[in-house]
């Protein structure tokens, strides 16, 4: 038997970090794939139970603070205007998931910019979180929004303009 440990942030506190498991290699090959069938069939079931809002989105939003497009993003003096309205939210995750709160910045729900020749977009980046499975702290993935982004459509009469 070995001790295996998974790579844990310096940053979880220690009573959140996973336990390490010990790991035999003397498995009956059969058993082994039916154990990852059943742990596979378990993780699916609990995936599809999970919080899900109407838009797809694991968790619930709640907003922070907005600003509408032509107005600029930080505020005061800045004199560059945004394209496309935003919202800064929190995002709660689920029972069983670390950290249990996401800052997030999304579109507005308009989803229109430069008069109409474009359209805005929820532009995203993969975070780890932890996720409490059986009892075990497990990685996951989690896509998160981090603009809203103002995008036309190639070839149109506005892109020579986007291109220089």
């Amino acid at each position: 038997m070995e001790v295996v440990s998974p790579p844990v942030s310096p940053l979880i506190p220690q009573e959140l970090r996973p336990k390490p498991v010990e790991v035999s290699f003397n498995h009956d090959a059969e058993h082994i794939f039916s154990e990852e069938r059943s742990a596979f069939a378990e993780l699916a079931r609990e995936k599809r139970q999970l919080d899900h809002t109407s838009d797809g989105i694991l968790g619930s939003r709640f907003t922070i603070a907005c600003f509408d497009r032509g107005e600029s993003e930080n505020g005061g003096n800045d004199k560059m205007l945004s394209l496309c309205g935003g919202c800064w939210v929190w995002r709660r995750l689920p029972e069983g998931f670390f950290p249990p709160l996401v800052n997030e910045l999304i579109c507005k729900q308009e989803d229109r910019c430069l008069s109409g020749w474009g359209r805005c977009v929820d532009k995203t980046r993969t975070v780890n979180v932890l996720r409490k499975v059986k009892g075990q702290w497990t990685a996951a993935t989690l896509s998160t929004g981090t603009c809203c982004d103002c995008k036309v459509v190639a070839g149109s009469e506005i892109h020579s303009l986007i291109v220089g």
